[in-house]
Parts: structure tokens; sequence; C-alpha cells
């Protein structure tokens, strides 16, 4: 584990060298563009948190990589992640994503955390079997219906739903079946 956060970086560069990494927090710096890390093929966990990325680039070489945290950030579209397939947990938490896209063949996910963004209609998950949780608290989504109807076939593991602070109106209330637990207010 390398953890080089909040050291006022602005580039990452000097890491070519620490092929056999796995863990990197890069946490509360001042990175702008993700590159530099094409040679760390062995990281599985990345952390990019607060930052002020605003698009997602370079992480084509990291197919081993299984957590990617991009939360706080100023990244405007979902983007540069096909090449990960094997990434179980994708924060992207406090952009200002508007649209779900990007995510096709991205099959292992089970944490998918897009609450806090600009999102209003849910889009672009069906593929996601074995997402356990979902994150959209803090969009702007008002009608979760056509979603939820189809949950427990889309996504049979699917055990938490957060959708506190969207615009879902009490008459729309989210209902996804007894094993789902969702955390839920009317506006």
């Amino acid at each position: 584990m390398l953890t080089l956060r909040d050291n006022l970086i602005r580039e990452i560069d000097h890491l070519s060298y620490l092929t056999q990494l796995q863990n990197l927090d890069l946490s509360e710096n001042l990175i702008d563009e993700i590159k530099g890390l094409d040679t760390l093929t062995n990281l599985t966990y990345l952390d990019l948190l607060r930052n002020q990325i605003d698009h997602i680039s370079g992480l084509s070489t990291l197919s081993k990589l299984k957590n990617l945290d991009i939360s706080f950030n100023q990244i405007g579209k979902i983007e540069g992640l096909s090449a990960l397939l094997n990434l179980e947990v994708l924060s992207l938490y406090d952009n200002q994503i508007e649209k779900i896209e990007g995510l096709s063949g991205l099959s292992e996910i089970s944490l998918l955390d897009l609450g806090m963004n600009q999102i209003s209609e849910i889009e672009g998950i069906s593929h996601l079997s074995k997402v356990e949780c979902l994150s959209f608290h803090g969009n702007n989504i008002s009608d979760f219906s056509r979603f939820a109807s189809d949950s427990h076939i889309d996504h049979p593991k699917l055990v938490e739903v957060y959708l506190y602070n969207n615009v879902i109106p009490d008459t729309h209330r989210p209902s996804f079946g007894p094993d789902v637990t969702v955390y839920w207010t009317a506006p």
C-alpha cells in the first residue's frame, strides 16, 4: 500500500517502477488528469477522491483493478472504464454526472455509488447482475418505478438502494420487495 494522501500532488509521476504495487491512495491532492499509471498493472485499489479530475482516462492498463474511488471531483461523464472488467466497487460520488453511461461490460460491480450528482434517470445498469448496493441519493431522480419493477430480475443480489434527497414524489415510492432495504424520503 502506498499512501500519498494530502500532499499537494499535481501530477502522477515517478511511480512507473512500482510495477508490483496493489493499493494506491492519491486522495486529497491537486491532480487534474489521470496519467502516469500505465505500468501499475497489478493495482487492485485506486483512490483518487477529492482531487480536481474532470474526466476519466488513463486507466486502460489497470485490468486487475477491483476498487476505484473518484468521488468529490468534477467529472461530467462516465467514460474510460471499459477495460476494468474486474471492477467490483465504483464510487463516483459528488461529481457532475448527468447520465449513467459507460458501464457496459463491467458486470462484476457489486457496489455502485453515484450519489450527489445530477442524474435524472436510472438507465444503463440492467447488466449489473452482481450489484448488491446502489446509491443514487442526492440526484434529480423523479421516477424510479421502471427500474424497481425489474430489479429482482436484473439484480438478484441487490440488498440496498439509497434514494433519499431526490425528487421522487410520495405517490411513486419505490418498492423492491422484502429482501431489499430502500433508504428514501419524499421531497
